[in-house]
C-alpha cells in the first residue's frame, strides 16, 4: 500500500464520522414542563 493511499484512508477514517454527525437534531417534542402555546385561539373580526 502506498503512503499516499494510507494517508487518505486515515484521513477518511477520522473525517467520515464527524461529517456523518452533521445536521443531526434532537427530539422535536417540547420539554414536559413547557407551556403549550399552540394551537392558539385568535380573535376574529
Amino acid at each position: 500500500m502506498t503512503r499516499r493511499r494510507l494517508i487518505f484512508l486515515m484521513a477518511a477514517a477520522i473525517l467520515l464520522p464527524v461529517l456523518a454527525a452533521c445536521g443531526k437534531k434532537s427530539a422535536l417534542e417540547p420539554p414536559p414542563d413547557a407551556k403549550q402555546e399552540y394551537p392558539r385561539q385568535y380573535p376574529t373580526r
